[in-house]
């Protein structure tokens, strides 16, 4: 019988920094609908991706789904498709109700 050897340090700093981008990128969308400061934005992004996949994780274990690969691939799809609609929604009402400087006010 063969043992199990233990990662490589440079897998382990690849799965990290993997992690790191993974939720950094599902956080984002999330980030732009609830904070205003680019700053903050980037540095709440990663903290908001692992909420957001948190809470998608538990939605779908109570759905009564089993949390296999191809069903955990989608609900991290979905969560961050929904942020990034959602910003993307969020933002496009705030440009339309913005009037323009040379239009006279009320």
């Amino acid at each position: 019988m063969g043992r199990c050897r233990a990662p490589s340090p440079w897998a382990l700093i690849a799965a990290g920094v993997g992690a790191f981008a993974l939720s950094w990128i599902v956080g984002f969308g999330w980030a732009r609908l609830i904070l205003d400061d680019a700053v903050d934005r980037i540095a709440l992004a990663p903290a908001l991706g692992v909420a957001v996949l948190t809470v998608a994780g538990i939605a779908v274990d109570r759905a009564g789904l089993r949390l296999s690969s191809d069903v955990a691939m989608s609900a991290t799809l979905l969560a961050t498709v929904a942020g990034y609609l959602a910003a993307s929604a969020a933002g496009y009402a705030r440009v339309s109700t913005r009037r323009h400087p040379s239009e006279p006010s009320n």
